[in-house]
C-alpha cells in the first residue's frame, strides 16, 4: 500500500516524480512538499477508523534513517519505530526495482545491499536479506 505517501497525491503531485529526482534538483516547492508530505499524510490518515497510532508514527518517521538522515528535524533515531524501517526499506526496495527496469543490468538486490542497508539497523537489513535468501 502506498499510505504513507498520501500526502504526495493530496499535493496533486505522483510520488514517482519527487522520488525519482535527487532532493537537490526538485524545485523549493517541491522539496518541501516531499519534506512534508510524511505529516499530510498522517494529517489524512488520522480519522480513519483502524489508523492506531503506531501505524500513524510509522507513516510519519518512514523516511527517517540512522545516522539522524531523515525528513524530520533534530529527529532522535532512538525514538525510530520498527514498523518506519520495515515500510522505509521496502520503499527503498520498489525504487530499486523500477531503477532495474530503467537500467537492464542492475541488481536491485545488489543495490539494496550497496547503497541502502547503511541506512536501516542491523535486524531489519537481517529481516529483509533473510527474505530474498542474500548473504550479509
Amino acid at each position: 500500500s502506498y499510505f504513507h505517501d498520501l500526502g504526495l497525491i493530496g499535493a496533486g503531485i505522483r510520488a514517482e516524480h519527487l522520488e525519482r529526482v535527487p532532493f537537490e534538483k526538485l524545485s523549493e516547492e517541491d522539496q518541501l512538499i516531499y519534506r512534508e508530505h510524511p505529516a499530510k499524510s498522517v494529517e489524512i490518515l488520522k480519522d480513519v477508523v483502524n489508523a492506531n497510532s503506531v501505524m500513524l508514527q510509522a507513516i510519519l518517521q518512514h523516511h527517517e534513517r540512522r545516522f539522524g538522515r531523515g525528513l524530520i528535524p533534530n529527529f532522535k533515531v532512538s525514538e525510530l519505530s520498527p514498523l518506519a524501517e520495515i515500510i522505509g526499506i521496502a520503499d527503498e526496495f520498489i525504487h530499486a526495482l523500477q531503477d532495474s527496469i530503467e537500467r537492464p543490468g542492475l541488481d536491485p538486490l545488489l543495490k539494496m545491499k550497496n547503497d541502502v542497508f547503511n541506512g536501516f539497523w542491523y535486524p531489519t537489513i537481517r529481516a529483509f536479506s533473510k527474505v530474498f535468501k542474500m548473504k550479509l
